[in-house]
């Protein structure tokens, strides 16, 4: 069934396309009675407006992007994005905003969505997450202009604004609590080294445990998953006596 346009909505009406695009647009130059008597129509008609059309005239997307870099499998397993996802779109719909999530392969896919969604006008702003070391992905967001937020910060994310967790005080918190309960060789089973925010976690072990003189403070990277997770902490708990953590945490 052939989508039906502003000629289609002036030709039943009996009027201009012009004074049927002031109507649908809410601009001044058409009277009340035809202004009904158009948006009627396009209701009857099941009148949507062209997203492309949209663009070209300036008109919003009423659309935030996001767009993840991960495994699908990891998503699903993994409690951060699910409440991520639960409260991004509890604070768009308060706004009547819709959240356009994408999973992909790589970054390098992430960045040319990026370039593809913010040329088509297809969402108004971006969210990005998973902040990386000399991260290629903030350039590409400033060489688009969409408004961005990263979540992770602080600092080297260029221009974009961004909100972020104290990783740094988390993690110091949870090693301070387990050498008060008179743990001595703790393990830390880590996100991907590429990202911020697992080097912060990283960083804060050793340093604390230098300062708590702790026997031992070790930290296994994986990919998130729960099978990687399990395997590096059974490789963990296998040491001997001798070696094997006293107390094992996961971030």
């Amino acid at each position: 069934m052939r989508r039906p346009t502003i000629t289609d909505i002036a030709q039943r009406v009996g009027v201009s396309k012009g004074a049927v695009s002031f109507a649908l647009n809410g601009r001044p130059g058409v009277g009340e009675a035809t202004r009904a008597r158009i948006l009627q129509v396009a209701k009857e008609m099941n009148w949507r407006p062209h997203s492309a059309a949209r663009a070209l005239g300036g008109a919003r997307a009423e659309a935030v992007g996001l767009v993840i870099a991960r495994p699908a499998s990891t998503l699903g397993v993994e409690p951060f994005f699910a409440q991520l996802l639960s409260g991004l779109q509890a604070g768009l719909s308060a706004q009547s905003v819709a959240l356009h999530l994408l999973i992909v392969e790589d970054v390098e896919a992430e960045m040319e969505v990026y370039r593809e969604w913010a040329s088509a006008h297809r969402v108004d702003g971006f969210v990005m997450v998973d902040l990386k070391v000399r991260d290629p992905r903030i350039e590409v967001l400033e060489e688009a202009g969409t408004p961005a937020v990263v979540l992770g910060g602080p600092g080297r994310h260029g221009s974009l604004s961004s909100v972020w967790a104290d990783d740094r005080g988390a993690m110091l918190s949870v090693v301070d609590y387990l050498a008060a309960l008179g743990h001595r060789r703790i393990a830390h089973v880590a996100g991907l080294p590429a990202f911020r925010h697992t080097q912060r976690r990283m960083r804060a072990l050793h340093d604390r445990a230098g300062r708590l003189d702790l026997e031992e403070a070790v930290s296994v990277p994986t990919d998130f998953s729960d099978s990687e997770g399990a395997a590096a902490t059974r490789a963990l708990l296998s040491r001997p006596a001798g070696r094997r953590p006293s107390s094992t945490t996961a971030t």
